[in-house]
């Protein structure tokens, strides 16, 4: 799944919208944003083996292609970004 900025406007209260995003986000796949967010996860393990903390998912900009880790929950994405969760780029066992 990939969780692209541009899917939900944040309105005050008293607009009647929540000021929260709804927990099931819309999807879409893809390939190159998913790609690319796969060699920047990989990239990362490999620069950086002995970091503890894992990150929650990267955050790919559709327009360059550049991205990077982020370790918050709920990252802020610019209108260009998408957020990929890393329970998505590592491959699940059976």
């Amino acid at each position: 799944m990939v969780y692209p900025a541009n899917q939900w406007v944040l309105q005050p209260k008293e607009w009647g919208v929540p000021l929260n995003p709804p927990d099931e986000l819309p999807s879409f796949v893809d390939s190159g944003l998913f790609r690319t967010a796969q060699l920047i996860y990989r990239d990362f393990q490999t620069a950086r083996p002995d970091f503890s903390k894992r990150p929650t998912g990267i955050v790919v900009d559709r327009v360059s292609h550049r991205g990077k880790p982020v370790f918050t929950q709920n990252p802020a994405l610019l209108p260009t970004e998408d957020f990929v969760p890393v329970e998505q780029l590592e491959p699940k066992v059976h």
